[in-house]
């Protein structure tokens, strides 16, 4: 079986995982990192299951074992591609020998993608069963909450619902960032961490002083002389050997070529002997604080393939290559040179250069990403707001809606609330008008944000972009996009979520984004999803009713009853649940408030939203009985 999939899904995990259950259950089973193995692999790791025994004699031994046993031993390799790559490409064809003759030993290999045809000889590539994993998709919510135990932090007070939050080892480098605050402090780095280039910068340097602390004292490197390799070295004049990160900016590449690395590694420590720079270089590989991929080029009519080196986190550290670009780049002494900056012929224009003639995507689509979330914080107000947006400074030729559209989309969740400009909004209401699938990945996006306390699209205001619709046209297009849960993501997270709401940590203003947010969901014709909302409103009411009262108030003129159907039945559901508990006497003043706005507005002679929808009334006749019975209302005598 090989177990493919990208860095930091937690193939190593999964295996360590499983080794442990197999030997609690006394399974024969040998789990190999092969990052720690060179020379004669096969040998020197059967040397030390058992000394002085041959490869042949330790699988006879393991072939024995699983027959006594009626079950299957299982070796399993993990991170092939950390290893040296001749030792282990011969490795894997010597084990997949010694299986072959004995039907009761299986193998198990996991190897990073792209690697797979580097790492392993294609004729035993075709030899395995191959399966991908994809870290902690559809269970996002639980592995937050697993770590964020782990590591004593509260949970965030809204879902973090970005697909990023998907893979473990982001999960582990935000925890791991995040540990070491208390207070405001640790509120203000939940918020931090999508908030542009100083968060993600703040996230990588955590990790790479974490990882880099022991590497730096083996070398005998300065402090934090690792996150310097990365970043980049003000002391150094060339940039293309200052650091990874400037070297690449200058370069225009996302990648660093290993005599690049070497040549940096040695202008940043010059007392290193080449056979210590190469050393270096590999810790800093096996470590994770540079990652290893393969680039592939055309030589005379045929591909070929080159071992690069990239930084780790692309979704972090494109941000740290995105500052160099600005500040070598970028002259933001006037809205002039701003324009003059991404001129035809200038270096960040050719970011933002087609890939291809038949491609409508950029040529470095990452860091045009970070580059787009990071213009309007760098620009400031240099530009007038209404083109405070990359997209209006770019070169005609490369102003392409299709092009900018996923940098522009992806990069939303992570970009600070202050970069939200009229400029903005206008290349949001470009997309919302330019087909279906456009239209749902964009609100998707501002779905996604909208819980974010005090974030300019909160939800409040995607609520109202949505109450403007005639009801059809809505279902046509926000219900379906409900409906449909690949074209949804965001929002079936949020259920997800809401499945195991806890509002232990939750601030009012928090609550009253999810609050909005979790009454649109009412419009879908899934009935689960609505029951799951519906009682995800009542948790939240239980702990903060004015707030649900409040925008039950505001759902009375939406012109879908759905909506203020499922907003009065969770008033109802939060009434019974409170009327008589210990916060009585502080919930019974607001019920009496909301008691008697209801009558006002659906029973009262006039009434604006008089309605002969049956639930409705009756939700809302519950209310108003109950503030009766506890005598916190009082109605006119006509009231009957």
């Amino acid at each position: 079986l090989l177990v493919s999939g990208e860095w930091g899904t937690g193939k190593t995990h999964l295996l360590c995982d499983v080794t442990q259950m197999r030997i609690a259950r006394g399974q024969a089973t040998v789990f190999v990192l092969a990052k720690n193995f060179e020379g004669r692999v096969v040998a020197e790791i059967c040397g030390l299951i058992k000394a002085g025994r041959g490869e042949d004699e330790i699988f006879d031994q393991l072939q024995a074992l699983a027959d006594e046993r009626g079950e299957r031993a299982v070796v399993i390799v993990d991170g092939v591609n950390e290893g040296r790559r001749r030792e282990w490409r011969e490795a894997v064809s010597t084990l997949q020998s010694l299986i072959a003759s004995r039907p009761s030993v299986g193998l198990i290999v996991t190897c990073r993608t792209p690697f797979e045809s580097i790492a392993i000889e294609q004729n035993d590539l075709d030899k395995f069963r191959k399966v991908t994993h994809l870290g902690f998709d559809d269970q996002e919510f639980d592995a937050q909450a697993a770590f964020f135990e782990y590591y004593s932090l509260p949970l965030p007070e809204v879902p973090l619902l970005d697909r990023e939050f998907s893979r473990p080892l982001t999960l582990k480098l935000i925890c791991q960032s995040l540990q070491n605050l208390t207070g405001k402090k640790l509120a203000k780095g939940f918020a931090g961490i999508a908030s542009g280039q100083k968060g993600m910068t703040f996230v990588l340097e955590s990790f790479v002083k974490r990882v880099g602390g022991p590497i730096e004292g083996e070398f005998g490197l300065n402090a934090k002389g690792c996150w310097l390799l990365l970043k980049g070295s003000d002391q150094i004049a060339d940039r293309r050997l200052a650091g990874f990160a400037p070297c690449m900016a200058v370069n225009l590449r996302g990648y660093v070529r290993p005599a690049e690395a070497d040549r940096i590694i040695a202008a940043n420590y010059p007392a290193l002997k080449p056979a210590q720079r190469c050393q270096l270089l590999e810790a800093l590989r096996t470590n994770g604080l540079i990652e290893e991929d393969v680039i592939w080029y055309s030589s005379r009519s045929e591909f070929k393939s080159r071992v690069v080196f990239r930084l780790p986190y692309q979704r972090f550290s494109d941000h740290l290559v995105a500052r160099h670009l600005l500040k070598t780049h970028l002259d933001v002494s006037s809205a002039t040179t701003i324009r003059r900056s991404f001129s035809a012929k200038s270096p960040l224009a050719r970011i933002f250069r087609m890939a291809s003639r038949y491609q409508r995507e950029y040529a470095e689509p990452g860091w045009a990403q970070a580059l787009i979330t990071e213009f309007p914080e760098r620009v400031g107000t240099r530009l007038p707001a209404k083109e405070r947006e990359l997209f209006f400074v770019l070169p005609k030729r490369a102003q392409n809606l299709d092009a900018y559209f996923d940098p522009f989309i992806e990069g939303l969740f992570w970009r600070d609330p202050a970069a939200f400009t009229e400029g903005t909004r206008t290349v949001i209401n470009q997309y919302l008008n330019a087909g279906v699938q456009a239209w749902e990945r964009v609100v998707d996006a501002l779905a996604a944000v909208s819980t974010k306390p005090k974030h300019p699209y909160h939800a409040k205001r995607l609520y109202d972009f949505l109450a403007r619709f005639p009801m059809p046209d809505r279902d046509l297009q926000w219900s379906e996009y409900l409906r449909r849960r690949y074209a949804s993501p965001t929002i079936h997270r949020l259920l997800t979520w809401a499945q195991k709401l806890s509002t232990a940590n939750m601030t009012p203003q928090s609550a009253k984004e999810l609050v909005i947010l979790l009454s649109l969901v009412q419009t879908t014709v899934n009935r689960a999803d609505r029951d799951i909302a519906t009682k995800a409103l009542v948790l939240i009411g239980e702990r903060f009713p004015d707030v649900l009262f409040s925008h039950l108030e505001a759902s009375l003129a939406f012109n879908d009853p759905y909506l203020p159907e499922r907003m009065l039945a969770a008033a109802y559901g939060t009434t019974l649940s409170l009327v008589d508990s210990e916060n009585a006497a502080t919930f019974r003043p607001v019920l009496g408030v909301l008691a008697k706005t209801l009558y006002r507005k659906m029973f009262a002679p006039g009434a604006k939203y008089a309605t002969h929808h049956t639930l409705m009334r009756d939700y809302a006749l519950g209310i108003i009985e109950m503030a009766l019975r506890v005598k916190c209302v009082a109605l006119p005598k006509t009231a009957s």
